[in-house]
């Protein structure tokens, strides 16, 4: 039981991995079952949290690891939606290189203050990754996205400012922290809630 919550972070690796060779096999063939595949990495994200909480296993180390994953694994459907629908790809391009600069400053700022990746697990975050599944199965099916794929912008930008903020209050560095006005209230020494679905 306590190895369910390393499988399903391992499963969504291997998951990326099956959609772009499949993507490379067979272009958008077999768009449908790329389309499946997602929902279920998706799935596996939002349950390894919930059942390691459940087991009472939420070690610092999963959940650094499920960030990694996380990353890989919709790294791994960007490019295999380029390889399915290159051109759309290329006309948002400034809007994901926007996504991925603040991504990347998010991490800079965790890492050179604490010397550990982020995984605040905030709350925008997950807003963000409901916007990021929909976009993606969006193109992935029809090989557009427009309404979605702005939404996902927004949203992954407000997240990764949020996580910066998070790790710039934060004294020590914590995961599974909702949100920047929750780090302000533990740098005052006051106890936040979580809750077993969320955080």
């Amino acid at each position: 039981m306590n190895n369910i919550p390393i499988l399903l972070i391992y499963s969504r690796v291997i998951l990326g991995i099956g959609i772009l060779i499949l993507t490379l096999s067979t272009g958008i063939a077999y768009k449908e079952i790329i389309f499946t595949f997602i929902i279920i990495g998706f799935l596996t994200d939002v349950f390894d949290g919930i059942v390691a909480r459940k087991l009472k296993i939420d070690s610092d180390l999963i959940r650094r690891l499920d960030s990694k994953a996380d990353r890989i694994f919709w790294l791994l459907i960007l490019l295999s939606t380029y390889l399915m629908y290159p051109d759309f790809i290329k006309s948002k391009s400034l809007q994901i290189i926007l996504i991925l600069v603040f991504e990347l400053f998010a991490f800079l700022v965790s890492y050179l203050k604490f010397q550990k990746i982020p995984a605040p697990h905030n709350y925008l975050s997950k807003l963000w990754g409901c916007f990021v599944l929909l976009s993606l199965c969006e193109i992935v099916l029809t090989g557009s996205s427009n309404l979605l794929f702005n939404l996902m912008v927004l949203t992954g930008v407000l997240s990764r400012v949020d996580s910066m903020f998070i790790y710039k209050i934060l004294e020590k560095w914590e995961r599974d922290i909702p949100s920047f006005y929750h780090a302000i209230q533990i740098k005052k020494g006051k106890q936040i809630k979580r809750t077993d679905l969320f955080n």
